[in-house]
């Protein structure tokens, strides 16, 4: 039998610097799927990573050896609706907040506490080297925690990856159609390898493979918007500001466009030949048109590539503008979605036991796990919450664009979006220490946002009652369209 050549509905050719050129329709391609119900009415998932725990282990005055205390400042005491906001969720409440420290003076406040639900008293399960539970880790803390969260599935040895997909790719498999899941880290300088990273993918052949994350803005600008023309044609202005830097789009893909070109029957090469005169044409109108005014889909600018990455220092990883590469990223999930050029996102704050140095952004010469132990304001208190708070802004701002842009029907896109944090650790037992600390599984917290549209009702605190986190994250997915257990978990959390 003769074996039907086809091409994937969404096609790019690429050439030099990742660049990219959106191919038309054409004979060779298979048949798309059908669109969703409700045309417009399409979910999104954004899954995100903060490399720290929840709680702080201090000395009262932050000299040893007094009484150890553990601090929470961030679980509510009240539950449900109109919960309490401490310290690390102040960003998500209206008006200006300031840190602890003064740092900065005023912050900006996001108001999106009506969206975030947090689910507290959360539990990973551990156990010793062939005895760890379903979902579980292995007695050690660092390198542990996180892909039995991500995916559900059982971590025996520090950095060790996941043994089933992510949550973010159950989703971009339900969901993401033609569409790229986006992979974003934020912190610049890691330590490499598993723990620098948040998602794996099947990889055919019964495994899971990772998804390095994208940390260079430029570069995640480029992948995201090469190729792509907005729908108004004013839009498109803003495409001029690359194409007089680089070569045109067809000289950069010209030696794929001649492979491809040849592999065509009659009708689809002369296709194919309009399609190029046609992007020819428009290259040369770009500096023409006047830049883009509107709030909805359009190309963002383009920040440049290369940014300036430091070199650690001693066990600290130094600054590298962490604050700007998070606004950023941020920005650009939110165009993503708005645009419909990727439906799934992972956003990696910092990797796996994060020493990210923090003094640049809230003023405590320490780095991040520093401050879960003793780096201390005097009051053993203030880092570890402001450090909390500091991911927990750039959270809430990605909420509040998401609640401010609409759907072309008129719905906010944050009410078809589900947006979740998950944390390194919580605060309770540690068994590899024998004592209460902040290197426990107990007391997790997992942060999940948006949703109205698809059954969630957000804006509250809910106990989770040892509940393992990935339960909550499966019924996430679920709201999206996952139908699949997460790893080891097949029962969601029931109070979303």
């Amino acid at each position: 039998m003769t074996r039907v050549r086809t091409l994937p509905r969404r096609i790019f050719l690429r050439g030099a610097g990742g660049i990219a050129l959106a191919l038309p329709a054409l004979e060779i391609m298979s048949t798309p799927r059908s669109a969703r119900a409700g045309g417009d009415a399409i979910p999104r998932f954004l899954t995100s990573y903060v490399g720290t725990s929840t709680g702080r282990n201090h000395y009262p005055d932050d000299t040893c050896c007094a009484e150890l205390v553990i601090s929470d400042r961030m679980t509510p005491d009240a539950e449900g609706p109109g919960y309490d906001l401490k310290q690390a969720l102040r960003p998500v409440g209206p008006g200006p907040w300031q840190y602890e420290n003064g740092f900065g003076g005023d912050q900006p406040a996001y108001d999106v506490q009506s969206e975030l639900t947090l689910v507290s008293g959360l539990v990973v399960p551990w156990g010793d080297a062939g005895a760890i539970p379903p979902g579980g880790r292995h007695r050690n803390f660092h390198g542990l925690s996180v892909t039995p969260q991500l995916s559900g599935s059982i971590c025996a040895a520090s950095g060790s990856p996941p043994l089933a997909p992510t949550v973010d790719q159950l989703v971009a498999e339900a969901i993401g159609q033609d569409t790229p899941a986006l992979a974003y880290r934020v912190q610049a300088t890691v330590g490499g390898g598993n723990m620098s990273a948040m998602s794996w993918k099947r990889d055919g052949a019964g495994g899971v493979v990772r998804v390095d994350p994208v940390v260079d803005p430029g570069l995640a600008w480029e992948t995201l918007f090469t190729g792509f023309v907005p729908p108004d044609p004013a839009d498109a202005a803003t495409l001029a500001f690359q194409l007089k830097q680089r070569r045109t789009v067809l000289d950069l893909v010209r030696g794929s466009a001649e492979r491809l070109v040849a592999r065509l029957g009659h009708t689809d090469r002369i296709r194919m030949e309009q399609h190029f005169a046609e992007i020819r044409a428009l290259e040369e109108r770009l500096g023409e048109l006047a830049p883009p005014s509107s709030a909805q889909c359009q190309m963002l600018p383009d920040p440049g590539q290369n940014w300036p990455v430091s070199p650690p220092t001693g066990s600290s990883y130094e600054w590298s503008n962490e604050e700007l590469r998070a606004e950023v990223l941020a920005d650009l999930i939110h165009m993503a979605f708005v645009c419909d050029l990727s439906r799934v996102a992972s956003l990696m704050f910092g990797e796996w036991k994060s020493y990210l140095n923090m003094a640049p952004a809230i003023g405590y010469p320490h780095d991040l796990h520093a401050l879960t132990h003793f780096g201390g304001d005097g009051t053993g208190i203030g880092p570890q919450s402001d450090s909390l708070a500091w991911h927990m802004k750039h959270f809430a701002r990605l909420i509040r664009k998401l609640a401010d842009t609409n759907d072309p029907d008129g719905v906010p896109i944050v009410d078809r979006t589900v947006l979740t944090m998950v944390f390194e650790g919580g605060v309770g037992f540690d068994p590899e220490g024998g004592d209460q600390s902040t290197h426990s599984t107990e007391n997790m917290i997992v942060l999940v946002a948006g949703g109205r549209a698809l059954g969630l009702t957000p804006g509250r605190h809910i106990r989770g009652n040892g509940s393992h986190p990935a339960a909550v994250l499966l019924a996430a997915a679920q709201a999206c369209g996952v139908t699949e257990p997460l790893g080891d978990i097949s029962e969601p959390f029931s109070g979303l």
